[in-house]
């Protein structure tokens, strides 16, 4: 993992207890299947099941 593109380290221990994230892609994602985001924002509004929502604090690691 190239930790100069994702605001989490290893020694990081700013994560979402609860949280389970698997997008390697993401910024906040913590190498060990963490989100270490300082919050996060599902959504949309009107999804009615699980496989409409996604996560809106998504940030690609490149950004």
């Amino acid at each position: 993992m190239n930790n100069e593109k994702n605001c989490c380290n290893p020694t990081n221990k700013h994560v979402i207890e609860g949280i389970t994230c698997e997008v390697i892609t993401c910024k906040y994602h913590h190498g060990d299947g963490k989100c270490c985001a300082g919050h996060i924002k599902v959504g949309p509004n009107q999804a009615e099941v699980s496989r409409e929502t996604l996560c809106a604090t998504f940030k690609n690691r490149t950004e």
